[in-house]
């Protein structure tokens, strides 16, 4: 059975990729792995601004980059206030579920096909708490490349700033309040 969804699995992969698609076109564990270096490099805190947004601009779709953009534009408003202080603003890490800060390990996942997207799992490990949690990059593909929709936070805890949810959901959050 196991060796059956493996099969399935790979086919699913397969179909997922561009019939034009040569062995050389970067796969999405490729992809992922160049999104959380460059992630990691730039050492994004809170809303990205806008030096970092021009560099992780062609990872994301462009509903998340005017979404980010927006974050961006609006950021004094979605600092928590320093009457408030508990009450979460948009800093911290928004692209893990880990919002105190980057995590400091990730490995890549097996990819799965569901309904026209490819969800990338992310394996993470905070050294600092002992956590260690899988995030998913829901990817889409268009144009011949990969792009993020939006990145699902499973940590089990939640991230702290957002709880259970989405990158989306956390901005689009952020910007209604």
């Amino acid at each position: 059975m196991v060796k059956v969804a493996v099969v399935v699995a790979w086919f699913a992969f397969l179909a997922l990729r561009p019939a034009h698609g040569a062995l050389s076109e970067e796969t999405p564990a490729e992809f992922a792995n160049r999104f959380y270096h460059a992630y990691g490099e730039l050492r994004v805190r809170g809303v990205p601004n806008e030096r970092q947004r021009r560099a992780l601009a062609p990872f994301f779709t462009l509903e998340l980059q005017a979404l980010l953009a927006k974050a961006d534009r609006c950021r004094g408003s979605l600092e928590p206030h320093p009457a408030r202080p508990n009450k979460p603003g948009c800093g911290g890490d928004l692209f893990t579920s880990n919002s105190s800060g980057w995590a400091d390990t990730y490995a890549i996942g097996f990819p799965q096909a569901v309904i026209g997207r490819l969800i990338q799992p992310i394996h993470l490990a905070d050294a600092e708490t002992g956590d260690a949690w899988v995030d998913r990059l829901m990817l889409h593909h268009g144009n011949g490349r990969w792009f993020i929709a939006d990145i699902v936070f499973t940590n089990d805890r939640g991230n702290r700033l957002f709880g259970k949810g989405s990158l989306r959901r956390a901005l689009k959050g952020c910007l209604h309040r």
